[in-house]
């Protein structure tokens, strides 16, 4: 008898009395090791999932709990709250009393304040509590130390307004407009007061003059994800009109409107291959904003809709998809229409009839303002 088969009946003859003497089989051990170690990785990931949760909840909640004080504290002292849009920045002073509102679509801003009625220097405090409104919001930057309204406004003579001639350009500029409301009111906090307000003008080529501040960090995302920095721009105009302060109605934030939870999360993990609760002085960081909403437009183009072939339906596609979710999108119009067989101006059709009002014009506007930004690139 030869040596490896001795080997072989002595292994069989231990198997055998192990069993025989109720050992446990090495081989059912492993097995058994290996199902703890999956159940172990499974609760382990289990419990990481429910501690973001816990994360994300407390910082909506946060986030809840400061605009319900803002709101509180605002409509304490004026008729109706007014806030920050997509195309408008709102911004109060610490105490109530006075408000801007930039609207960075059609290129104005109003300044207002409110006054009590029987104070004996309404005028003068009016003046006042606008004179510092427009210094701060001036002088406001991004949390990029960028000023928001950098060469935004100009003198009568077509002097940029700097902190070089600030005050005297509010002083004898804009202070002799202020007009007193006809008709005084009362708040919440039962007090009457009147209101007094002026407006002004941003320059002509105002979102011009904003688009071309970011096309750096736009030429660099475009270039990390393979897109077109004219879609990334277009994006950026139709989503915000290039306000760095945009807070939509259902919470988007920042220049290019990024959900946090959703379109902020899947992006910033797709980058960087972690999970993250992302707040939104994060997201208004202009080069925080335009990195995750690059990525996210490229997510859309090569990840959720990579089987649209194709590069003018697939830019159809995932342009709706930014406004309206990838998930709907594909739900109602990917999965049910025969978009391979489709010619492009057929799927750019079908999407202007099956979609929501407000992404079929979302999909125009933004097929259409690319071409605004074509000379940035020739």
């Amino acid at each position: 008898m030869k040596k490896p088969y001795l080997i072989f009946v002595l292994i069989l003859l231990v198997l055998f009395s192990a069993s025989i003497l109720g050992a446990e089989d090495p081989f059912e051990k492993l097995n058994k090791d290996y199902e703890e170690q999956v159940k172990a990785m499974q609760r382990q990931y289990e419990d990481q999932r429910l501690d973001m949760e816990k994360q994300w909840a407390q910082l909506e909640k946060e986030q809840e709990e400061t605009w319900a004080r803002l709101k509180a504290e605002a409509e304490r002292k004026w008729q109706a709250f007014v806030h920050s849009t997509k195309k408008d920045w709102v911004d109060y002073n610490p105490d109530k009393d006075s408000r801007s509102k930039v609207d960075f679509k059609s290129g104005k801003i109003v300044f207002e304040a409110v006054v009590s009625t029987d104070d004996p220097e309404a005028l003068t405090k009016a003046k006042r509590k606008i004179e510092q409104q427009i210094e701060k919001i001036l002088k406001q930057t991004d949390v990029a130390n960028k000023r928001i309204l950098e060469n935004q406004l100009v003198t009568s003579q077509g002097d940029k307004v700097n902190f070089g001639n600030m005050k005297n350009y509010i002083k004898k500029e804009v202070l002799p407009r202020l007009i007193p409301a006809p008709q005084t009111f009362k708040a919440k906090d039962g007090v009457e007061r009147r209101k007094y307000s002026v407006n002004i003008d941003l320059v002509p080529n105002h979102i011009r003059l904003r688009s071309e501040k970011y096309l750096p960090v736009v030429q660099k995302n475009a270039k990390r994800f393979g897109l077109k920095p004219q879609l990334i721009l277009a994006v950026m105009h139709t989503e915000s009109y290039f306000n760095p302060r945009a807070v939509s109605g259902s919470k988007a934030i920042g220049i290019m409107q990024i959900i946090p939870r959703y379109a902020g999360r899947e992006a910033y993990r797709s980058i960087y291959g972690q999970d993250k609760v992302i707040s939104w002085d994060y997201l208004f960081v202009p080069e925080n904003n335009i990195e995750l909403g690059s990525k996210y437009l490229a997510l859309l183009k090569y990840n959720h809709f990579r089987d649209i072939h194709g590069d003018v339906k697939n830019h159809y596609v995932a342009i709706g998809g930014y406004n309206w979710g990838p998930t709907a999108m594909r739900r109602k119009i990917v999965d049910r229409y025969p978009i391979a067989q489709m010619s492009n101006d057929q799927v750019y059709s079908l999407l202007r009839q099956k979609t929501p009002q407000e992404t079929r014009n979302y999909i125009k506007r933004v097929t259409e303002r690319m071409s605004i930004y074509d000379p940035y690139f020739r």
